[in-house]
Protein backbone atom coordinates (compact mmCIF):
# COMPACT_ATOMS: atom_id res chain seq x y z
CA UNK A 1 0.00 0.00 0.00
CA UNK A 2 1.28 3.46 -0.66
CA UNK A 3 2.11 5.78 1.30
CA UNK A 4 -0.34 8.68 1.83
CA UNK A 5 1.99 11.19 3.62
CA UNK A 6 4.24 12.87 0.59
CA UNK A 7 0.87 13.50 -1.12
CA UNK A 8 0.20 15.89 2.03
CA UNK A 9 1.88 19.36 1.32
CA UNK A 10 0.08 19.42 -1.93
CA UNK A 11 -3.17 18.93 -0.60
CA UNK A 12 -2.28 21.27 2.19
CA UNK A 13 -1.12 23.81 -0.25
CA UNK A 14 -4.05 23.29 -2.20
CA UNK A 15 -6.19 23.85 0.96
CA UNK A 16 -4.77 27.42 1.23
CA UNK A 17 -5.21 28.93 -1.78
CA UNK A 18 -9.01 27.55 -1.75
CA UNK A 19 -9.60 29.03 1.36
CA UNK A 20 -8.00 32.24 0.45
CA UNK A 21 -10.45 32.09 -3.02
CA UNK A 22 -13.10 31.65 -0.80
CA UNK A 23 -12.91 34.37 1.67
CA UNK A 24 -12.08 36.27 -1.16
CA UNK A 25 -15.13 35.38 -2.96
CA UNK A 26 -17.13 36.32 0.31
CA UNK A 27 -16.13 39.49 0.91
CA UNK A 28 -17.80 40.28 -2.10
CA UNK A 29 -16.99 43.24 -4.28
CA UNK A 30 -14.27 45.83 -3.10
CA UNK A 31 -14.18 49.28 -1.89
CA UNK A 32 -11.46 51.81 -3.27
CA UNK A 33 -9.21 51.20 -0.01
CA UNK A 34 -9.94 47.27 -0.57
CA UNK A 35 -10.36 46.90 -4.43
CA UNK A 36 -9.79 42.77 -3.85
CA UNK A 37 -7.98 40.22 -6.36
CA UNK A 38 -10.71 40.08 -8.50
CA UNK A 39 -10.58 42.86 -10.59
CA UNK A 40 -13.70 42.08 -12.73
CA UNK A 41 -15.65 43.02 -9.82
CA UNK A 42 -15.41 47.11 -9.80
CA UNK A 43 -14.69 48.73 -6.24
CA UNK A 44 -18.16 49.80 -6.37
CA UNK A 45 -19.61 48.79 -2.82
CA UNK A 46 -20.13 51.02 0.56
CA UNK A 47 -17.37 51.99 2.52
CA UNK A 48 -18.76 52.63 6.15
CA UNK A 49 -15.48 53.91 7.58
CA UNK A 50 -16.48 56.85 4.98
CA UNK A 51 -19.19 57.51 7.25
CA UNK A 52 -19.38 60.21 9.68
CA UNK A 53 -22.44 60.98 12.35
CA UNK A 54 -21.15 63.91 13.47
CA UNK A 55 -20.68 65.52 9.93
CA UNK A 56 -24.16 63.86 8.96
CA UNK A 57 -25.39 65.67 12.49
CA UNK A 58 -23.94 69.27 11.26
CA UNK A 59 -25.14 69.10 7.40
CA UNK A 60 -28.71 68.52 9.06
CA UNK A 61 -28.43 71.37 11.20
CA UNK A 62 -27.09 73.44 8.58
CA UNK A 63 -30.51 72.83 6.19
CA UNK A 64 -32.81 71.91 9.51
CA UNK A 65 -32.57 75.64 10.27
CA UNK A 66 -33.14 77.11 7.43
CA UNK A 67 -36.41 74.86 6.69
CA UNK A 68 -37.71 76.13 10.23
CA UNK A 69 -37.11 79.33 8.83
CA UNK A 70 -39.05 78.32 5.97
CA UNK A 71 -41.90 77.37 7.86
CA UNK A 72 -42.36 80.63 9.35
CA UNK A 73 -41.65 82.70 6.44
CA UNK A 74 -42.88 80.38 3.93
CA UNK A 75 -40.49 82.09 1.11
CA UNK A 76 -39.83 79.20 -1.57
CA UNK A 77 -36.71 80.69 -2.55
CA UNK A 78 -35.36 79.25 1.02
CA UNK A 79 -35.40 76.21 -0.01
CA UNK A 80 -32.40 77.03 -2.65
CA UNK A 81 -30.33 78.53 0.61
CA UNK A 82 -31.51 75.23 2.46
CA UNK A 83 -29.90 72.83 -0.42
CA UNK A 84 -26.98 75.19 -0.87
CA UNK A 85 -26.11 74.46 3.00
CA UNK A 86 -26.43 70.87 2.79
CA UNK A 87 -24.22 70.37 -0.64
CA UNK A 88 -21.64 73.12 1.42
CA UNK A 89 -21.28 70.35 3.71
CA UNK A 90 -20.59 67.87 1.83
CA UNK A 91 -17.56 69.64 0.02
CA UNK A 92 -16.45 70.06 3.55
CA UNK A 93 -13.37 66.99 3.63
CA UNK A 94 -11.45 68.11 7.29
CA UNK A 95 -8.13 69.32 7.25
CA UNK A 96 -6.82 73.02 7.38
CA UNK A 97 -8.86 75.71 8.07
CA UNK A 98 -7.30 78.70 5.77
CA UNK A 99 -7.85 75.52 2.74
CA UNK A 100 -11.30 75.03 3.73
CA UNK A 101 -12.32 78.19 3.97
CA UNK A 102 -11.21 79.13 0.01
CA UNK A 103 -12.74 75.77 -1.04
CA UNK A 104 -16.24 75.99 0.66
CA UNK A 105 -16.62 80.02 -0.40
CA UNK A 106 -15.35 78.96 -3.99
CA UNK A 107 -17.88 76.30 -4.28
CA UNK A 108 -20.63 78.86 -2.92
CA UNK A 109 -19.67 81.15 -5.52
CA UNK A 110 -19.73 79.02 -7.96
CA UNK A 111 -22.64 77.11 -7.45
CA UNK A 112 -24.72 80.40 -7.73
CA UNK A 113 -22.88 81.22 -10.67
CA UNK A 114 -23.57 77.85 -12.06
CA UNK A 115 -27.03 77.98 -11.25
CA UNK A 116 -28.03 81.48 -12.67
CA UNK A 117 -26.31 81.45 -15.89
CA UNK A 118 -27.68 77.51 -17.12
CA UNK A 119 -31.19 78.52 -15.84
CA UNK A 120 -30.90 81.47 -18.27
CA UNK A 121 -29.62 79.77 -20.69
CA UNK A 122 -31.62 76.72 -20.79
CA UNK A 123 -34.08 78.14 -22.88
CA UNK A 124 -31.90 77.71 -26.11
CA UNK A 125 -31.53 74.59 -26.45
CA UNK A 126 -29.12 71.87 -26.25
CA UNK A 127 -26.99 73.37 -28.78
CA UNK A 128 -25.90 75.82 -26.49
CA UNK A 129 -26.29 74.07 -23.09
CA UNK A 130 -24.60 70.36 -23.70
CA UNK A 131 -21.64 71.91 -24.76
CA UNK A 132 -21.28 74.44 -21.75
CA UNK A 133 -21.99 71.81 -19.92
CA UNK A 134 -19.61 69.71 -20.74
CA UNK A 135 -16.84 72.55 -20.62
CA UNK A 136 -18.08 72.69 -16.94
CA UNK A 137 -17.99 69.76 -15.98
CA UNK A 138 -14.43 68.68 -17.06
CA UNK A 139 -13.07 71.35 -15.67
CA UNK A 140 -14.91 70.20 -12.09
CA UNK A 141 -13.74 67.01 -12.82
CA UNK A 142 -9.97 68.10 -13.18
CA UNK A 143 -10.20 70.29 -9.64
CA UNK A 144 -8.50 67.55 -8.10
CA UNK A 145 -4.86 69.32 -9.30
CA UNK A 146 -5.26 71.51 -6.66
CA UNK A 147 -5.94 69.64 -3.91
CA UNK A 148 -8.20 66.68 -2.24
CA UNK A 149 -11.16 69.50 -0.98
CA UNK A 150 -10.84 71.45 -4.44
CA UNK A 151 -11.71 67.76 -5.78
CA UNK A 152 -14.61 67.35 -3.51
CA UNK A 153 -15.77 70.91 -4.41
CA UNK A 154 -15.53 69.76 -8.09
CA UNK A 155 -18.13 66.50 -7.24
CA UNK A 156 -20.38 68.50 -5.74
CA UNK A 157 -20.93 71.12 -8.49
CA UNK A 158 -21.82 68.86 -11.22
CA UNK A 159 -24.48 68.29 -9.07
CA UNK A 160 -25.70 71.99 -8.42
CA UNK A 161 -25.26 71.90 -12.32
CA UNK A 162 -27.60 68.92 -13.03
CA UNK A 163 -30.08 70.78 -10.48
CA UNK A 164 -29.77 74.07 -12.78
CA UNK A 165 -31.08 72.40 -15.86
CA UNK A 166 -34.19 71.41 -13.91
CA UNK A 167 -36.31 74.93 -15.29
CA UNK A 168 -35.76 77.86 -17.33
CA UNK A 169 -35.17 81.48 -15.18
CA UNK A 170 -36.04 84.48 -15.93
CA UNK A 171 -33.35 87.23 -15.03
CA UNK A 172 -34.67 88.21 -11.73
CA UNK A 173 -35.36 84.46 -11.04
CA UNK A 174 -31.76 83.57 -11.54
CA UNK A 175 -30.37 86.73 -9.16
CA UNK A 176 -32.61 85.63 -6.53
CA UNK A 177 -31.56 82.10 -6.91
CA UNK A 178 -27.75 82.85 -7.12
CA UNK A 179 -27.58 85.03 -3.85
CA UNK A 180 -29.73 82.40 -2.08
CA UNK A 181 -27.26 79.82 -3.38
CA UNK A 182 -24.26 82.19 -1.78
CA UNK A 183 -26.26 82.77 1.09
CA UNK A 184 -26.85 79.01 2.19
CA UNK A 185 -23.43 78.01 1.09
CA UNK A 186 -21.89 81.15 3.50
CA UNK A 187 -23.67 79.71 6.25
CA UNK A 188 -23.00 76.48 6.17
CA UNK A 189 -18.86 77.39 5.52
CA UNK A 190 -19.69 79.74 8.98
CA UNK A 191 -21.26 76.78 10.87
CA UNK A 192 -18.28 74.34 9.73
CA UNK A 193 -15.52 76.79 10.27
CA UNK A 194 -16.77 79.12 13.07
CA UNK A 195 -19.61 77.50 15.33
CA UNK A 196 -19.54 73.79 14.67
CA UNK A 197 -15.54 73.13 14.25
CA UNK A 198 -14.32 69.62 13.49
CA UNK A 199 -10.62 68.74 14.49
CA UNK A 200 -8.45 69.95 11.32
CA UNK A 201 -5.99 66.68 11.64
CA UNK A 202 -8.79 64.02 11.67
CA UNK A 203 -8.46 63.94 7.93
CA UNK A 204 -4.88 63.41 7.93
CA UNK A 205 -4.95 60.97 10.67
CA UNK A 206 -7.62 58.80 9.82
CA UNK A 207 -5.44 58.38 6.20
CA UNK A 208 -2.97 57.39 7.61
CA UNK A 209 -4.36 55.01 10.33
CA UNK A 210 -6.11 53.50 7.18
CA UNK A 211 -3.15 52.94 5.52
CA UNK A 212 -1.62 51.09 8.53
CA UNK A 213 -4.88 49.01 8.45
CA UNK A 214 -4.13 48.27 4.79
CA UNK A 215 -0.44 47.37 5.60
CA UNK A 216 -1.92 44.92 8.67
CA UNK A 217 -4.00 43.35 6.10
CA UNK A 218 -1.16 42.77 3.71
CA UNK A 219 1.04 41.04 5.74
CA UNK A 220 -1.80 39.01 7.29
CA UNK A 221 -2.40 37.39 3.99
CA UNK A 222 1.22 37.44 2.41
CA UNK A 223 1.98 35.49 6.35
CA UNK A 224 -0.45 32.60 5.28
CA UNK A 225 0.69 32.29 2.39
CA UNK A 226 4.32 32.15 3.06
CA UNK A 227 3.55 29.29 6.07
CA UNK A 228 2.01 26.91 3.15
CA UNK A 229 4.35 24.88 2.38
CA UNK A 230 3.95 24.92 -0.93
CA UNK A 231 2.30 28.03 -2.64
CA UNK A 232 1.00 28.45 -6.13
CA UNK A 233 2.23 31.84 -8.20
CA UNK A 234 -1.26 32.58 -9.01
CA UNK A 235 -2.25 32.83 -5.08
CA UNK A 236 0.85 35.61 -4.87
CA UNK A 237 -0.33 37.49 -8.18
CA UNK A 238 -3.89 37.34 -6.57
CA UNK A 239 -2.11 38.67 -3.15
CA UNK A 240 -0.63 41.45 -5.50
CA UNK A 241 -4.54 42.35 -6.96
CA UNK A 242 -5.95 42.44 -3.79
CA UNK A 243 -3.64 44.92 -2.16
CA UNK A 244 -0.66 46.26 -3.23
CA UNK A 245 -3.33 49.02 -5.31
CA UNK A 246 -5.17 50.31 -2.20
CA UNK A 247 -1.83 50.43 -0.24
CA UNK A 248 -0.48 52.45 -2.60
CA UNK A 249 -3.55 54.48 -3.16
CA UNK A 250 -4.07 55.31 0.44
CA UNK A 251 0.03 56.54 0.86
CA UNK A 252 -1.05 59.09 -2.26
CA UNK A 253 -4.07 60.04 -0.30
CA UNK A 254 -2.58 60.61 2.66
CA UNK A 255 0.76 62.36 1.47
CA UNK A 256 -1.42 65.03 -0.18
CA UNK A 257 -3.46 65.77 3.09
CA UNK A 258 -0.44 66.23 4.95
CA UNK A 259 1.27 68.17 2.45
CA UNK A 260 -1.68 70.54 2.16
CA UNK A 261 -1.72 70.57 6.04
CA UNK A 262 1.84 71.52 5.95
CA UNK A 263 1.42 74.60 3.12
CA UNK A 264 -1.18 76.28 4.72
CA UNK A 265 1.48 77.18 8.06
CA UNK A 266 4.41 79.11 7.87
CA UNK A 267 6.27 76.14 9.54
CA UNK A 268 5.55 72.27 9.66
CA UNK A 269 4.13 71.43 13.20
CA UNK A 270 5.31 68.94 15.40
CA UNK A 271 1.99 67.11 14.90
CA UNK A 272 2.34 67.46 11.54
CA UNK A 273 6.24 65.90 11.34
CA UNK A 274 5.61 63.32 13.60
CA UNK A 275 2.50 62.07 10.80
CA UNK A 276 5.10 62.72 8.15
CA UNK A 277 7.16 60.27 9.53
CA UNK A 278 4.33 57.39 10.11
CA UNK A 279 3.56 58.08 6.60
CA UNK A 280 7.37 57.58 5.43
CA UNK A 281 7.75 54.55 7.86
CA UNK A 282 4.16 52.66 6.50
CA UNK A 283 5.70 53.07 2.76
CA UNK A 284 9.25 52.15 3.29
CA UNK A 285 7.27 48.84 5.02
CA UNK A 286 4.93 48.28 2.38
CA UNK A 287 8.52 48.60 -0.15
CA UNK A 288 9.63 45.70 2.19
CA UNK A 289 7.36 43.90 2.16
CA UNK A 290 6.54 43.83 -1.70
CA UNK A 291 10.61 42.62 -2.16
CA UNK A 292 9.56 40.14 0.14
CA UNK A 293 6.40 39.17 -1.98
Amino acid sequence: MADPVPSMPKQTAKRTVVRLRRRRVAGGRGSLGRPGSDLTRLPVALDPRGLSLVEGVRAAFAFAIVLLANEWIQWPPLLTMALAANLTCFCDTGGPIRIRLRVLTAFSVLGALIWGVFGLIQPYGPLVVVPAACAVIFACAYARVWSVQAQAAGNVLVVVLCIAMDRPLSPQEAAIIAAMFLAGGLWATVLALVLWRLHPYRAAHRAIAEVWHALARLTGDLEKLAAAPETVAAAFDGHARAHRRGVRAGIESARALLLDLARSRERVSERTAQALLRLETAEQLFSGLIGIA
